[in-house]
């Protein structure tokens, strides 16, 4: 073996004595140190990459971390506008659809008005006058009863075009009553808004005056009676004066009342439409320095219950509650 190694000393030129031997072991220490320089170098190159490489890794996965939230939140927020999506086409499709049925409707209803429409005609006499065709039905129902009912032709309500006329006008307070009992069969939405429904529906027309006098006195100037002194028996009108009501939140308040009666026609009882106009506050105030209307007779020093009037009413000796708006006006 020892031969082995200085064989190989001469081949790597050097000589097989103790110096040439340390120097071939300086050589290799030399060389064996700077190899291990050179392989922590890399090491630590290496650790600096696996380091970096890591911090890489570990951003790239809160990124991807990040856009998987925003995806499910965008799911979701797509989902929910696929939902909205159908919620409005199946809510515009029904409306197609009602839409659709109310025109067929529209038009099965045009169609039954014209037929009926020919059958009138038909049923007409020949050449009928302008003043036949605009004459008050009620008026001349007892000249046409036989007539239309032989023909089947509907014979219209004066009652019922009346109340469809004043209830078409925006802001009227009016009622229609019984006019033997006074209980309240029809109202305006202005009324119902002042009043509410549950003092109407059901209730007499005295229930909403604020005290028990002047609601009997009205009671009796309505139920008594005065159309004879009319041209027309059945129609009449007449102006109450002043009456004070009571509003649904229990206050008074000051109202011009203006009365209509209605004939009894074929299946309705005679009626009273009244047409109640508050007064403004302004106006009560002006007054409140004059001679108001009186009270209705037999009516002393009115007690209120309940919350204060918004207006206080005043009395005059020289007018009485027959007088009408138009006549107290004169007088003051």
């Amino acid at each position: 073996a020892i031969q082995d190694l200085k064989a190989r000393l001469q081949i790597a030129g050097v000589d097989g004595d103790s110096g040439g031997i340390q120097k071939a072991e300086s050589s290799v220490f030399f060389r064996l140190q700077t190899v291990e320089e050179d392989r922590n170098l890399l090491r630590n190159e290496l650790e600096c990459e696996r380091v970096n490489y890591q911090a890489q890794l570990d951003s790239e996965r809160q990124q991807l971390q990040l856009s998987q939230a925003r995806l499910r939140e965008e799911e979701a927020m797509a989902e929910k506008d696929l939902q909205l999506k159908n919620q409005v086409e199946e809510s515009l499709h029904e409306t197609q659809r009602l839409l659709a049925a109310s025109r067929r409707a529209l038009k099965e209803a045009e169609d039954r008005l014209a037929v009926q429409a020919e059958r009138a005609l038909q049923a007409a006499p020949a050449g009928p006058s302008l003043l036949s065709l605009l004459r008050c039905p009620s008026r001349s129902y007892s000249s046409t009863a036989h007539a239309a009912a032989g023909s089947g032709v509907p014979v219209a309500a004066c009652q019922a075009i009346v109340w469809q006329i004043i209830s078409a006008m925006s802001g009227v307070t009016a009622l229609m009553c019984a006019q033997d009992t006074l209980m309240i069969t029809e109202a305006s939405k202005k009324a119902f808004t002042m009043w509410g429904s549950v003092a109407l529906r059901g209730s007499s027309m005295c229930s909403l005056v604020f005290d028990q006098a002047s609601a009997t006195w009205m009671e009796d100037v309505l139920t008594s009676g005065f159309g004879a002194q009319n041209l027309t028996p059945g129609f009449w009108l007449r102006e109450l004066g002043c009456i004070e009501f009571r509003s649904k939140l229990g206050s008074a308040f000051d109202s011009s009342v203006t009365c209509a009666g209605l004939p009894e026609e074929k299946g309705r009882p005679a009626s009273i439409i009244v047409i109640i106009e508050p007064l403004e506050r302004e106006e009560q105030q002006h007054r409140g320095g004059f001679n108001g209307l009186q009270a209705p007779p037999n009516v002393g020093r009115r007690h209120r219950y309940g919350a204060p009037s918004v207006a206080s009413s005043v009395h005059s000796e020289d007018i009485t509650a027959n007088d009408s708006v138009s006549n107290a006006n004169g007088r003051w």
